[in-house]
């Protein structure tokens, strides 16, 4: 269940009725397809990261449609040995290239909303679930965040973020950072790497008498989901 800070945006009579209109596709498509995140991480971005908690936003497409790699968090992988060419190069930028193991948990856990634009995905079809109806969700959670008017920062990476941030630039509040998507196809033209967003992530937070993202990933693999014990 999504966690407290989210509850006022999910339980909405727009936002409940616009899942409530998608969740039978979802349900079908999950059920005769194999489709990835998992079902119970589908709204992990969520969970892990409260709303009231969220510092910088993150935005990614969808999740990765090959089996077993996307763990409901944008970007992020919970398996073990694999990093996907687009984390490869976030890692690399953000000084985690020494880093094996792609689990951005530790990220959403100090207040970086991952979030993809689309919140699920048939396995070797990527955008087979664009359409559906989450676009709408997810604009709504970034509106819904706005509206706050707390200092974040808004990391745009890519065509189809940038245009997501577009009803944002004029909010003060917001510093709004962008560049080329993360991929080999955008990195390797040069539209990527030395963008600097991690650190100039910080030096807005600080500047706002906030903690500021330790970016540098745990090498311990264990670090995991928190415990109640």
């Amino acid at each position: 269940m999504p966690i407290q800070g989210w509850n006022e945006f999910l339980s909405s009579e727009e936002i409940s009725s616009r899942i409530q209109e998608i969740e039978t596709a979802i349900k079908e498509a999950y059920s005769e397809h194999q489709c990835m995140p998992p079902a119970d991480n589908i709204f992990r971005a969520f969970e892990r990261c409260d709303a009231s908690a969220v510092k910088v936003i993150i935005l990614g497409q969808d999740p990765y449609p090959s089996p077993g790699i996307a763990d409901g968090l944008a970007f992020s992988t919970a398996k073990k040995g694999h990093i996907p060419a687009s984390l490869k190069n976030i890692l690399k930028e953000s000084g985690n290239e020494a880093v094996s193991n792609g689990d951005l948990t530790y990220w959403a856990d100090q207040g970086v909303l991952l979030l993809n634009t689309v919140l699920s995905v048939e396995c070797g079809l990527p955008n087979s679930h664009k359409g559906m109806g989450w676009e709408r969700i997810t604009q709504k959670a970034l509106s819904f965040l706005v509206e706050m008017k707390k200092p974040m920062v808004l990391m745009l990476w890519g065509n189809q973020a940038q245009k997501l941030g577009v009803p944002f630039l004029d909010q003060n509040h917001l510093l709004i950072l962008k560049s080329g998507h993360p991929s080999p196809l955008s990195a390797n033209r040069g539209l990527w790497f030395g963008n600097d967003h991690f650190n100039k992530a910080n030096q807005f937070l600080e500047k706002h008498h906030l903690k500021p993202i330790d970016w540098k990933l745990p090498t311990n693999p264990l670090y995991s989901e928190p415990t109640l014990f």
